[in-house]
């Protein structure tokens, strides 16, 4: 199962430093590991189950969600996913 580790951060800045700005909550996603789950399409389709599951809460709890870092594109999914809740949709 593809594992997201929560940090409540208070605010984030970018890799350029123009922040910070005001963040709730910093999810970390990663795929599971290939000897665990060896089909690529099930690491690709579980890790898309849990960050639908990160979006879901950030509607739920009226938050904004913005995915950043080298596999920020929700699109595609990469190897690593790294998003933040931001408060105030």
């Amino acid at each position: 199962m593809a594992d997201t580790k929560t940090y409540f951060i208070g605010q984030w800045d970018t890799f350029h430093s123009n922040g910070p700005f005001a963040t709730k909550i910093l999810y970390d996603t990663r795929l599971e590991r290939p000897e665990i789950m060896p089909s690529l399409t099930d690491r690709y389709n579980d890790a898309a189950h849990e960050v639908q599951q990160l979006i879901q809460e950030c509607i739920a709890n009226n938050d904004r969600f913005r995915a950043y870092g080298s596999g920020w594109s929700l699109s595609a999914l990469h190897i690593s996913l790294t998003v933040c809740c931001i408060p105030g949709g």
